[in-house]
């Protein structure tokens, strides 16, 4: 049971708490498809089926893996099933389930490592995004394994799947909206509710942040959640992690300076990509980031999105089928 709020009265605080607090999206004033929400029951149904189809047959062999973004949030709408594998063994023994399920395999044409793999059943209104790697279009945001060796038994929409732990969560939620350029309200009322019901660990946040600055990508949700609680409901261990980013971090000054502005308009709200070009270029000098990361791989994905934008069709057909078949 999601406990009562205790909001303070701000529109941003106002919204979220409606919207858990179980609201029907459609008298929030706001674009319903843009902000990951759905009126119909039918969506998160089949969200969940697929889930569950998919991970049961992962549990069943033993493949570790992880559901992200998994959004719990009344009326969500999600179209994808994200799973972060790692071990390329594991790779492709899912791939080889997903092929035996009649899924079409592709690779995204803006990843730069050819095991990121989208699977495609044409018949369902849902996909199965395959992340090798903890990254967004290029972008690294976490030490390989750290998040799988740090998944824990999770239930969400009913199903019980390793996830990460809530702080993990939150962190791979809001790096992934920040390199998507895009915050919708169903994703800024998910990260609330996980600071809300969970002990977050902080340092673990900041730590994480600084190692891969990606502090600015964290400034805007931790800000969201600051102005939608209550005094007693804000842990000071938060404010204090604001206070001490918005001190030593240029670059989060200036997502606050866009954030505080582009609020005024409501959700989503968009991050232009040549922000987030000059993130990436910002980050080519952050010598301490060479041993995580390649930073020219991060701009080069923000560049094929740019000229690439517009074009629908972001998958090509992955080229190693045959392997599966040998493999089956």
């Amino acid at each position: 049971m999601l406990r009562r709020f205790t909001c303070q009265q701000t529109v941003l605080g106002e919204t979220v708490r409606k919207l858990l607090s179980g609201t029907p999206p459609h008298r929030l004033n706001i674009n319903l498809k843009e902000n990951r929400l759905t009126l119909s029951n039918l969506d998160i149904q089949i969200w969940k089926n697929v889930a569950e189809d998919v991970i049961d047959s992962l549990d069943e062999v033993g493949i570790k893996y992880v559901l992200i973004k998994a959004l719990s949030v009344p009326y969500v709408r999600m179209e994808d099933v994200d799973l972060l594998i790692e071990r390329e063994d594991d790779i492709y023994e899912a791939l080889s389930i997903l092929h035996k399920k009649k899924y079409s395999l592709y690779r995204d044409r803006y990843s730069l490592n050819p095991l990121k793999i989208t699977a495609i059943q044409h018949r369902k209104n849902t996909q199965v995004d395959i992340y090798p790697e903890p990254a967004w279009f290029n972008m690294k945001y976490a030490p390989r394994f750290f998040i799988t060796s740090n998944r824990v038994k999770r239930t969400v929409w009913g199903i019980d799947a390793y996830m990460p732990n809530p702080t993990l969560d939150m962190y791979i939620v809001a790096t992934h909206s920040y390199n998507h350029g895009f915050i919708s309200l169903a994703e800024a009322a998910h990260v609330i509710r996980l600071i809300l019901e969970n002990k977050i660990n902080w340092n673990m946040l900041k730590k994480l942040a600084c190692t891969f600055k990606l502090k600015h990508a964290l400034i805007p949700f931790l800000k969201m959640a600051q102005l939608s609680l209550s005094e007693d409901e804000i842990d000071k261990k938060m404010i204090k992690l604001i206070n001490d980013i918005l001190r030593k971090d240029t670059l989060s000054r200036i997502y606050i300076g866009w954030f505080t502005k582009t609020l005024l308009n409501g959700f989503p709200l968009r991050l232009p990509l040549t922000m987030r070009i000059l993130s990436a270029s910002v980050r080519l000098f952050r010598p301490s980031l060479r041993p995580y990361t390649k930073v020219y791989d991060e701009l080069s994905g923000y560049v094929l999105a740019f000229f690439l934008r517009g074009n629908t069709r972001k998958l090509v057909r992955w080229e190693k089928n045959e392997s599966l078949n040998n493999n089956s």
